[in-house]
């Protein structure tokens, strides 16, 4: 438990407004696997989920990008993030 007593399932629960969700190879199975995607989605707001399994957590602001891998999903991260934007905001 964290965030002043609850998980991140009852985190998501809180949620008012559509999440996106980029989690890396590390990140736990519910950021990828629907469970959290599903509570926001039942509170009437998108939830969606890019997984970036070949990365590792915290790699859009601190991955080395002269790594190709790393530059790829900086880019898929990033042009994913423009797109959820473009069609909340």
């Amino acid at each position: 438990m964290m965030y002043g007593g609850l998980d991140e399932p009852g985190l998501a629960a809180e949620v008012k407004c559509p999440q996106l969700l980029m989690p890396a190879g590390g990140d736990a199975d519910h950021y990828r696997d629907g469970t959290l995607t599903d509570i926001i989605n039942a509170n009437g707001f998108e939830g969606a989920a890019v997984d970036f399994p070949d990365m590792r957590h915290g790699w859009t602001i601190r991955g080395d990008a002269t790594d190709p891998a790393v530059n790829r999903d900086v880019y898929a991260a990033m042009s994913a993030a423009k797109d959820f934007f473009i069609k909340h905001v």
